[in-house]
């Protein structure tokens, strides 16, 4: 490419010696291709993009269930080191759940976990509270069920007397 930057009179120019030579071809994409192109690319995205909703979906009830498990793991643990009760609340209408610890005159709120409105948490507990004794034990077994829109479906069951609860993957 031979490029001027000066002309005769030494003036600045920017110029240069090639320019698109349009005989060749050197246009550019028609109108047709790029609609050819951007119709390819909506049927390839409009088969991808539920498949990522889907894979996105079943990654948040995974983690919330591994969130679930780590605290109900908290809760028996932290029971048993300060002697205290500790209670696990789930609040379904409002998409979270919190652990407290009871003490006789006050009850400190330790977390909060907020999740997805995309799934639901069922549980045979009255006002979906689970409470730890002292000793690490439930007072009451029962279960928790987490579901979410993909028909993914996890149970929690926790044993009577006992901190000791089982994970299975029931779809």
């Amino acid at each position: 490419m031979d490029m001027k930057l000066y002309n005769q009179d030494w003036q600045f120019v920017l110029s240069s010696d090639r320019s698109p030579d349009v005989s060749k071809g050197e246009r550019g994409f028609t109108l047709l291709e790029l609609t050819v192109v951007l119709s390819i690319l909506t049927i390839f995205l409009s088969l991808v993009l539920p498949s990522i909703e889907t894979t996105y979906s079943r990654w948040q009830t995974k983690k919330l269930v591994e969130q679930i498990e780590a605290d109900l793991t908290f809760a028996r643990l932290k029971a048993q080191a300060n002697e205290r009760s500790i209670e696990i609340k789930f609040v379904p209408t409002g998409y979270y759940y919190w652990v407290k610890e009871l003490d006789g005159t006050k009850n400190e709120e330790l977390k909060r976990i907020y999740y997805s409105k995309d799934i639901t948490i069922s549980t045979n507990y009255s006002y979906h509270i689970i409470t730890f004794n002292s000793f690490g034990h439930v007072y009451r077994g029962g279960v928790i069920d987490v579901a979410d829109k993909t028909g993914k479906k996890y149970r929690f069951t926790l044993f009577l007397d006992s901190g000791v609860f089982n994970l299975v993957k029931i779809s």
